[in-house]
């Protein structure tokens, strides 16, 4: 029930986003013409459902809520940030970091402006944008499975 929860929250976000900006910039082209600009905007609900089961997953596996909020929270937003940032390691490794690898699926398989600022060279990734949504979604799948078979073995 989260994961279709979330996928309809992120689709109505991401199409309310998209109306939004089509109605302050109404001269910018912001048309759905290709498979790209349809990823990025419909895109945002797969990956809200596939981060919606991560979420649970992590949630199963630590047992406290507040603590796998934040767990998530810093992952995301703190620890892969600054991983990328790194100039020796940041284009090595954000091809392989879940959530670097949900945000190149949205962006159409533009580069992450933020760590080719640092760097200086634009990252690399060694698959599609599909294929990154895909990655994702094995990350979460094998994360999920953990945590199934932890809390088989916790509560049994």
């Amino acid at each position: 029930m989260v994961v279709l929860v979330s996928a309809v929250t992120g689709l109505i976000g991401a199409f309310a986003a998209w109306g939004l900006g089509r109605l302050v910039k109404s001269d910018a082209d912001l048309a759905l013409d290709s498979g790209g600009d349809w990823r990025a905007v419909a895109g945002v609900g797969l990956v809200y459902a596939v981060a919606a089961v991560l979420a649970v997953a992590v949630g199963l596996l630590v047992r406290h809520s507040a603590a796998a909020i934040a767990l998530v929270l810093v992952y995301t937003l703190l620890l892969e940030t600054v991983v990328t940032s790194i100039p020796a390691l940041g284009g090595h490794v954000q091809p392989w970091l879940p959530f670097k690898a949900a945000n190149y699926f949205l962006t159409d398989g533009q580069p992450d402006r933020v760590t080719e600022g640092v760097s200086g060279n634009a990252v690399d990734y060694p698959y599609g944008p599909w294929i990154g949504l895909l990655f994702f979604g094995g990350i979460t799948a094998v994360i999920y499975a953990i945590s199934l078979i932890t809390t088989q073995k916790r509560d049994a």
